[in-house]
């Protein structure tokens, strides 16, 4: 039997030693072994008798992928994993507050993008940046219906 809090161990050491990629690639890879192990055999099993658990990982499986995937700036892949937790646990507190955080992030850096692509000398332009201020400053207080485009 694999023990797969080993992979869990050398992943949270790779995140703390700068290099949440490498982190990333190998829990990926522990998932693919966690959807295998106890379940690939030659000749291969009928889907009957194959349990539930080898087929799908678990929320915190799924969880602590969308960590590492968030760590290494993989926003969209970490609000899937995030997902598939809530997916599987819909009261995992933990992984709905960190898709909340990895949408504000795309957010984010959707707005930032937005400000970039704006024409610098254009009337038009200084009215969507208003905008854009407008919609960031309602990050704080909660309340955008006084932005408009």
């Amino acid at each position: 039997m694999i023990d797969h809090s080993r992979f869990n161990d050398m992943a949270r050491a790779l995140r703390r030693a700068g290099n949440p990629l490498s982190a990333f690639r190998l829990l990926a890879t522990s998932l693919v072994i966690v959807m295998l192990s106890g379940c690939a055999r030659w000749p291969a099993k009928p889907a009957d008798t194959v349990p539930d658990s080898c087929l799908e990982p678990t929320a915190s499986q799924w969880y602590r992928s969308g960590n590492t995937a968030a760590e290494s700036g993989r926003l969209e892949r970490a609000a899937d994993a995030y997902r598939h937790a809530l997916s599987l646990d819909p009261d995992m507190a933990r992984a709905r507050h960190n898709l909340g955080l990895v949408y504000l992030r795309l957010g984010t850096r959707n707005i930032v993008q937005a400000r970039r692509a704006l024409p610098r000398d254009d009337q038009q332009s200084e009215d969507t940046a208003a905008y854009l201020r407008c919609l960031v400053d309602g990050l704080t207080t909660g309340n955008t219906s006084s932005c408009a485009p």
